[in-house]
């Protein structure tokens, strides 16, 4: 009986970590949810410098600077930003990722070399 329930979480464990992997997080909408969001947004925001969180995803500055601080630390999940948001904060961070638009994941999803010229100009154009 003992084994037969390991198998069960084994199996269970398994099919979970391969949800996870089928995830396509450059295609909008993130399917299948659950899990696929919260995957693809806790990336998203992971790989996002605080001016695309306020540029392209249309996030407060105040909010983009909280979210990137407690990403300084391995984030697993999206809702680890609870912890430095309100409640309405955090459904405007949820609503304004599902809203997406396919080109703009995309950038979002390219490694941060690639982005970084963006950025960088962003950047510059603020101190002017």
């Amino acid at each position: 009986m003992r084994n037969i329930i390991l198998v069960i979480i084994l199996v269970f464990l398994s099919a979970q970590k391969v949800m996870a992997e089928d995830c396509k997080c450059i295609i909008v909408p993130f399917k299948p949810d659950p899990p696929c969001f919260k995957i693809c947004a806790t990336r998203l925001i992971n790989k996002a410098a605080i001016e695309e969180m306020e540029l392209i995803i249309g996030l407060d500055k105040d909010v983009a600077q909280r979210i990137a601080k407690k990403s300084e630390s391995p984030v697993e999940s999206i809702d680890i930003y609870k912890q430095v948001l309100s409640e309405k904060e955090f459904q405007t961070l949820e609503n304004k990722i599902r809203s997406l638009s396919q080109s703009q994941v995309k950038y979002l999803m390219q490694p941060v070399s690639e982005r970084r010229a963006v950025v960088k100009s962003f950047r510059e154009l603020n101190r002017m």
